[in-house]
């Protein structure tokens, strides 16, 4: 179990650091398989009576194949309410980077809404643009880390054109010495965007 469980935390890291985010969803598919299959294979050879148990348990999964069910992230769970909604893989994505990245310093956040955004016209690399009650986090997806983020609390006001979203903010941090810049390549993107800026900060309000 102790070598499963090692496992999640490692594979990730390692996947990221070879791949981006990319990477990092494959090292995280390694690590939760791990943590499963290491602890039940001891249990399977222990005795066969579990592993008939297991089979039979399986046979009541109707929606997803077994396999399918082993490596599919977790679904993701919106705002305070923390209700859920049809299976969204982009989400699911996003919603797992977000507990797992850098050891788990967001894990606790409210995850809000989540965007896969492409800076460039020709939209062959993209960005996720993930919004929780706590932060707002822009995520280099080739690269892997986060190109910037900030505290909710630290916003002072939004600005939107044709090609960008601006949250200007009260001061200064380590990532930003000026407003926060969102790329739009995409009106309807943008406006989507902006709307759930707006709505987080109604949230905050409340």
């Amino acid at each position: 179990f102790e070598k499963g469980l090692t496992g999640v935390f490692l594979k990730p890291i390692e996947g990221a650091s070879k791949g981006g985010v990319g990477g990092f969803f494959k090292g995280a598919f390694q690590g939760i398989t791990g943590l499963v299959v290491k602890p039940v294979t001891g249990i399977l050879d222990a005795t066969s009576k579990t592993a008939e148990g297991i089979k039979n348990t399986a046979k009541l999964l109707d929606d997803r194949s077994a396999i399918d069910c082993k490596v599919r992230l977790p679904r993701a769970f919106y705002k305070r309410e923390q209700y859920f909604s049809l299976y969204e893989e982009g989400d699911a994505e996003m919603y797992t980077l977000l507990k797992m990245y850098r050891n788990g310093i967001y894990s606790n956040d409210i995850f809000f809404e989540a965007f896969e955004i492409y800076p460039d016209a020709n939209r062959t690399k993209s960005h996720y643009l993930i919004l929780t009650l706590q932060h707002i986090i822009y995520f280099n997806k080739d690269k892997g880390k986060a190109e910037w983020y900030l505290d909710t609390s630290n916003i002072k006001d939004i600005e939107s054109s044709k090609e960008s979203i601006r949250i200007l903010i009260k001061q200064s941090t380590k990532k930003l010495s000026g407003p926060a810049t969102i790329p739009i390549k995409h009106s309807n993107e943008g406006k989507s965007i902006l709307n759930e800026i707006k709505n987080l900060r109604l949230a905050l309000s409340e």
